[in-house]
């Protein structure tokens, strides 16, 4: 049977966000609801300048969802080039239709 929904709009909301440091890590959790069935999520942390074409120095993590609804991502500070300044979280929801709905967050 052929998928007629590819890249379909879609749309996802968190509804619960934590996070904490530990051993030199950033900890994020957190709960959502999407309108289409989301197979990954990936985070990154994106210094200023933000925005489109911007990202190129952004680090990334992926991670597979946590049953139906949740997402855990350990970030280790190692992994940053450079911890000063402004920055913006983002989460991204790639959903089985191929589409992807991102959030973003900022924070320094």
């Amino acid at each position: 049977m052929a998928r007629s929904d590819w890249y379909a709009s879609a749309s996802a909301e968190i509804t619960s966000l934590s996070s904490s440091f530990v051993n030199n890590k950033i900890i994020i959790s957190g709960k959502f609801t999407t309108t289409k069935p989301v197979n990954d999520i990936v985070v990154w942390h994106d210094r200023e300048p933000f925005g489109v074409n911007n990202d190129y120095d952004a680090v990334q993590w992926a991670t597979k969802i946590i049953g139906q609804d949740s997402f855990r991502f350990e970030c280790p500070l190692a992994d940053f080039y450079d911890l000063t300044g402004n920055y913006e979280m983002r989460i991204g929801f790639l959903h089985a239709n191929g589409s992807r709905t991102t959030l973003g967050y900022a924070y320094n």
